[in-house]
């Protein structure tokens, strides 16, 4: 069934997801919100014929990393070579299937490459180059930024660090915060003026206005952006004093901040992965798709869409958001920093990947919070996947008499509308798998009661395959193992 959609129009998909920051192994939280959303989504694209690159890579320069290695008693390297190894092999355990995960650090092309980039947006005027007050902790003898600093949220006054807030998703300069401490000595940090490079974001406010009608995401992001547009973007540093991270060229000491090289990331992500980055991002039949949790939605949906722009006008920004709000653990934001979390290597020694993948999507945190919670999973999977799916198929008879043609007909019209409901989820301007197991949830309960009406004559055995073969379909980008092993039973049973 040919069904016409936003994806039509495009020939091939970059799906890009939030590169994870090597501060630790990828928990539930994680794995609940923007990694499985891009790999169904890519799945499902990949199964329908399109040219999909799905990437990621470890975010190695993330300040969080620098504040990590200080509590362990480590460098920022040895951090990165722990981390930045154990979540490929996570990600893989839970059947994400990239198609590249870059390393930044042991890739020096791709540094190089962000210091052009950079260089590009200092000789296009896109940045400034001027003195402001920073953060300096005296005791710590450290320019404080992001992680190293913390206080209230000059917007929402919820506690954040420095240059986001997690809980309204807004940008912060760190000296607006509000009672700012040291996050390593708790101490309050002096003011000092430094020279640094400034991007100035609301000169692209029109930009972003025009852009911002045009790309497919949730009601809340929606509100996001025209608050933000309403009350105006601030400058954004562009560049920090710090020993970790790319360094900015003809500066001494300075580094490139890090989503200032997250927008270069993705041009070296189309460049190794397709040949040339401007055949890809100028290519009104290529499409772009990010996905990513909401507390970094400022970045992605405003900082690097106008950093490209700013670099080259011709660049196709992303045109669909694959977003989730918090998934909570005992009612608390899973935290890496804060060691509270379900860590994913940890489950994923213990349970299927298939399972993790249908709780997660039966309760991803889409358009709100949701509760991660250990008993609940447990009944979940026992009541709605063991019994419920598994329970159907391996209960399914071989054989049997007829049944009458006109009832399957109907019941096998029935079960192709929930596929194809079901398929519709995975798409960006419907995306829901919360959605998506529900209708899963619906055909098993449909097939199963058709079966027990009929008591399993022939042809309701051919309803029943036909039915599997519909569920092993649309499973297909959620759960791929049952997928597959339905599929082997679909074919002999004659479907």
């Amino acid at each position: 069934m040919s069904v016409d959609t936003f994806e039509s129009q495009f020939d091939r998909l970059l799906v890009a997801v939030a590169p994870p920051t090597p501060n630790g192994d990828l928990h539930l939280g994680h794995l609940s919100g923007p990694y499985l959303a891009t790999d169904v989504y890519s799945r499902y694209w990949k199964s329908q014929g399109k040219q999909v690159y799905f990437v990621t890579g470890s975010d190695d320069h993330q300040s969080y990393v620098h504040t990590k290695g200080m509590k362990m008693g480590k460098s920022p390297k040895e951090v990165v070579e722990i981390f930045g190894t154990s979540i490929p092999k996570t990600l893989d355990s839970a059947n994400i299937k990239l198609d590249f995960f870059l390393k930044p650090y042991h890739t020096p092309e791709y540094q190089s490459f962000v210091q052009k980039f950079f260089t590009g947006l200092v000789e296009n005027g896109a940045l400034e180059k001027r003195k402001g007050p920073a953060f300096f902790c005296e005791a710590c003898n450290l320019y404080l930024y992001e992680a190293h600093v913390s206080g209230g949220c000059p917007g929402c006054h919820e506690k954040t660090n420095g240059n986001g807030c997690e809980k309204c998703g807004f940008v912060n300069d760190c000296i607006d915060l509000q009672d700012p401490k040291c996050n390593h000595c708790h101490s309050t940090p002096a003011t000092r003026e430094y020279e640094r490079f400034y991007f100035p974001l609301n000169k692209y406010s029109d930009y972003l206005r025009g852009y911002f009608s045009k790309v497919s995401m949730n009601g809340h992001l929606h509100a996001l952006t025209k608050k933000m547009i309403r009350e105006g973007y601030p400058d954004v540093s562009a560049t920090h004093l710090a020993g970790w991270g790319i360094p900015v060229p003809d500066q001494s000491g300075h580094v490139i901040y890090e989503w200032v090289e997250m927008a270069a990331g993705y041009l070296y992500l189309a460049e190794t992965l397709t040949g040339s980055w401007e055949k890809f991002f100028k290519d009104p039949r290529s499409l772009w798709v990010l996905g990513y949790g909401f507390d970094n939605a400022f970045f992605y949906t405003s900082f690097i869409p106008a950093l490209l722009h700013a670099y080259d006008a011709e660049i196709q920004p992303p045109r669909a958001f694959l977003s989730n709000e918090f998934y909570l653990l005992k009612g608390l934001k899973f935290s890496t920093s804060r060691n509270h979390a379900v860590w994913g290597d940890e489950f994923l020694a213990k349970i299927p990947a298939d399972q993790m993948r249908y709780y997660l999507s039966y309760t991803r945190p889409e358009i709100e919070q949701t509760n991660f919670d250990p008993s609940e999973f447990e009944t979940t999977i026992q009541k709605e996947f063991i019994l419920g799916w598994e329970g159907w198929v391996r209960d399914l008879p071989k054989k049997g008499n007829s049944d009458p043609l006109d009832e399957r007909r109907r019941f096998e019209q029935r079960m192709e509308e929930l596929r194809v409901l079901t398929e519709a989820c995975y798409r960006a301007e419907s995306f829901s798998l919360r959605s998506a197991v529900r209708l899963l949830n619906q055909l098993v309960f449909e097939a199963s009661q058709y079966g027990k009406k009929w008591e399993f004559t022939g042809g309701a055995v051919a309803a029943q395959a036909f039915a599997l073969r519909q569920l092993a379909r649309a499973s297909a980008p959620l759960l791929p193992d049952f997928s597959t092993r339905a599929g082997v039973l679909a074919k002999e049973m004659g479907a």
